[in-house]
């Protein structure tokens, strides 16, 4: 949702400027939204990569410490 929200807020800047006479209040408005929203996306993507380095270091601890007992 918040990629959908920055290409949303991205054309409504664009949109914005375009039209005559510019809408200052609404680019500005939409550069804020467009600024958290990418700063929402990048805390996300953070997130998931501790994640996966969380995931890759269990399986790791697991199969090195793992015994094989054999009779």
């Amino acid at each position: 949702m918040t990629a959908v929200m920055c290409g949303y807020s991205a054309l409504f800047m664009r949109f914005a400027w375009v039209v005559q006479p510019r809408n200052l209040h609404l680019l500005v408005c939409h550069a804020c939204n467009e600024t958290m929203q990418l700063y929402q996306l990048s805390r996300w993507i953070k997130s998931q990569q501790r994640k996966m380095k969380l995931r890759h270091r269990t399986a790791t601890k697991m199969t090195s410490t793992t015994m094989i007992i054999t009779p």
